[in-house]
């Protein structure tokens, strides 16, 4: 090694070496974010790994999601599945961020890893909990009522009394469950008590799915001003605690599904200008989150109803290609996407079009069926 070379290293070391002790001294004094940026400058992967364990769950709690996503992409994917509470964290942030498809091998490599821990301390129960109550998730979102119904009772009763974030989910998963058994009112009571909890830890992104699945079924049930006042509610929690990081204007970003439920709302209510105005700030911030051209997609399906109630058909058509580019084929959205044009279809005279859609859609008449999965495609 020449002297440049040799020279070069000892100043890498240097580097290095004040990078872990930045990282050692924010973490002391309890400046998490500063402490894991330190620990990943100084390529110290399992240093950095120990610090977002320690705040992984208050922060996906808080919502600081876009945060801990950049951190575990930051770790190498061995040492996530190596440790649970690594694991369990990413699981998490996938299901914030609706990635279902990447959350069941890390519940598996959470699971194995637990197998081999012989102490059943608090800790590990909790984990243990969790991974239940992620299973349960797992259930409900294939649409299986009854198994979700009792593994969700299986997780409430093997999760500790004071981890209120993932009882919380839970019980909203389990409400989730009533309402495809049909049983609105329990759906909304369970719901609510899972509401309750999320205000307790003050976790928005807890609070905001909840608000959004009780707003949908009050919708459901044609209860549209009760629906409007829990997104009002949800409204003014994401724009409060936007003005309270110094950035008025500049709504959480979970809060897509808010501001479209509202703009549904107003335009079921001819508010025209309304739910531009509510349609305009929910596109808006499905652009700032991770995996969720669904979203954007079933915004511009309410879009494309608001401009057909404006008479401009051009624009509605419009709107719905634009959903048709971006939905993902496997989803439920993507069974709306043909109902709505088929209702613009209606609007615009095209009865035979119209009836061709609902001959070619062959849903269920003559037996039971999911209403909750095919709300579009029934009310058409």
């Amino acid at each position: 090694m020449c002297i440049r070379d040799r020279r070069q290293s000892a100043a890498n070391e240097v580097v290095v070496t004040l990078q872990l002790e930045a990282s050692k001294w924010y973490a002391e004094a309890g400046l998490m974010t500063e402490a894991v940026k330190h620990a990943l400058a100084a390529d110290d992967s399992l240093g950095a790994g120990r610090l977002v364990e320690q705040v992984i769950l208050p922060m996906l709690t808080s919502g600081e999601v876009t945060t801990v996503i950049g951190w575990l992409d930051a770790l190498p994917e061995t040492l996530i599945h190596h440790r649970p509470r690594l694991a369990l964290g990413k699981a998490w942030a996938m299901v914030i961020t609706l990635q279902w498809n990447k959350v069941e091998s890390l519940v598996e490599a959470a699971e194995s890893q637990l197998a081999a821990i012989a102490d059943e301390n608090a800790a590990v129960k909790g984990m243990r909990g969790e991974i239940a109550a992620l299973r349960a998730m797992l259930v409900g979102e294939r649409g299986v009522a009854e198994e979700a119904i009792e593994q969700c009772q299986l997780a409430l009763a093997d999760l500790p009394e004071e981890n209120l974030a993932v009882r919380s989910i839970i019980t909203m998963t389990l409400g989730g469950a009533y309402e495809r058994l049909e049983d609105f009112d329990l759906a909304i009571e369970t719901l609510n008590k899972a509401l309750a909890l999320g205000k307790e830890i003050d976790g928005i992104t807890i609070i905001l799915p909840i608000v959004n699945n009780i707003g949908r079924i009050q919708e459901e049930l044609g209860r549209l001003h009760q629906a409007a006042e829990y997104y009002q509610e949800a409204r003014q929690l994401i724009e409060q605690r936007a003005a309270g990081r110094g950035q008025p204007g500049q709504p959480h970003v979970m809060a897509s599904w808010i501001y479209l439920n509202l703009a549904e709302v107003q335009r079921e209510w001819n508010n025209q200008a309304e739910a531009h105005r509510f349609l305009a700030t929910g596109l808006q911030l499905t652009q700032q989150l991770i995996t969720m051209n669904n979203t954007t997609a079933m915004g511009h399906l309410i879009l494309a109803r608001v401009l057909q109630a404006e008479g401009n058909e051009a624009g509605a058509l419009q709107s719905i290609q634009r959903a048709k580019q971006m939905i993902e084929r496997d989803s439920l959205v993507a069974q709306w996407v043909p109902a709505v044009q088929a209702r613009l279809w209606l609007a615009q005279g095209n009865v035979a079009a119209a009836a061709q859609w609902a001959q070619a859609s062959d849903l269920p008449l003559d037996e039971r069926f999911d209403y909750a999965l095919y709300p579009g495609e029934y009310s058409t």
